[in-house]
């Protein structure tokens, strides 16, 4: 029987605001009398960012993991204040190639909010449907469940 990790996230370089480390930081510390956020920050900001998935990949491997679905955050102005460095755009890029890195391992599961100021100027569409054919066009490839 094969494994199947259905909910996991790996991160290019900036795509989180600076103000999810803090709060993340802010709320480890407070977990541990004596511990800062200054304490944890530095580890926090070296341990999420995976650029090629290669390290993720092997940590599948020694868990005797098959395949994993990556989620995408779209975690801007709504969830911390601020938007990441990274434009969706590249960072849906970034999942792409993920995907065709580690074909057959890693799946990635992207999204966006509708907002039009983060949308390309070349997509109008007005409802679902159109939006999710606008993204398997340009960036997705589909994942197809079987039974």
């Amino acid at each position: 029987m094969k494994v199947i990790d259905s909910h996991c996230h790996i991160w290019g370089r900036a795509f989180l605001p600076p103000s999810f480390f803090h709060r993340a930081a802010e709320g480890w510390a407070q977990k541990v009398d004596g511990r800062t956020e200054d304490m944890i920050l530095p580890k926090l900001l070296d341990g999420v960012v995976d650029e090629t998935g290669e390290d993720f990949v092997k940590n599948m491997d020694t868990a005797g993991v098959d395949a994993a679905l990556v989620m995408m955050v779209d975690a801007g102005t709504p969830l911390f204040g601020m938007e990441p460095a990274t434009t969706i755009d590249r960072q849906v890029e970034y999942y792409a190639m993920l995907q065709e890195r580690h074909r057959g391992r890693l799946f990635a599961h992207v999204c966006r909010r509708s907002s039009p100021r983060h949308l390309p100027v070349n997509y109008q569409p007005c409802c679902a449907r159109p939006r999710l054919r606008w993204y398997r066009r340009n960036y997705a490839r589909g994942i197809y469940c079987r039974q």
